[in-house]
């Protein structure tokens, strides 16, 4: 029974994507990497399952849905593959990782295996340092996220990075695509 999730959105070279499954594989044995692969990917599906095959990578599932993952895009990303994972019925954990990270060491699971979330959090204020801050408390679409949720406070993250209960994370996922789709 696969429990944790990993959503991967990919663009690169298929020899690269096969590496990182197989440090996945070293390093978090328990988890079933799902690949979104990108609109702007510059080589063919048929080359990465075949690539995969060949590279004996048993712990991946390909996204059939492709979106951009051009700048500012990666959550969407993110979002196509978890609404993916949970029609899948059996997620318990979701990590949401980059193309250009690796695990290096192990003990990730025993992590994962605790209740709780993990995530960096930044508050935002008028005057923070982070880039985008401005951008961010100036959003419309953010604004009334902010306001839907009874006033909540901007903080900054990364979305890469970050580790949900899958539960949890369907329900954020749902207010996100909301959001989204309430963009000018």
């Amino acid at each position: 029974l696969i429990v944790i999730y990993i959503s991967l959105p990919v663009h690169t070279q298929p020899a690269v994507i096969a590496s990182q499954l197989h440090n996945f594989a070293a390093f978090l044995p328990q988890a079933m990497v799902v690949l979104h692969v990108s609109a702007e990917a510059r080589f063919a599906l048929t080359e990465l399952r075949s690539l995969l095959r060949r590279a004996r990578c048993g712990n991946v599932l390909l996204n059939p849905t492709r979106g951009s993952t051009g700048w500012g895009r990666i959550l969407e990303a993110h979002l196509v593959n978890i609404a993916f994972i949970r029609q899948l019925g059996d997620a318990r954990r979701i990590c949401l990782h980059a193309s250009n990270d690796l695990l290096v060491r192990p003990g990730l699971a025993q992590w994962l295996a605790r209740d709780g979330n993990l995530f960096h959090q930044r508050p935002i204020t008028a005057g923070s340092y982070w880039r985008f801050a401005d951008a961010a408390l100036e959003d419309p679409a953010l604004k009334a996220l902010c306001l839907r949720l009874g006033g909540a406070p901007v903080n900054g993250s990364q979305v890469e990075g970050s580790s949900y209960q899958a539960d949890w994370l369907f329900e954020i996922a749902a207010v996100l695509a909301g959001a989204i789709g309430q963009r000018p």
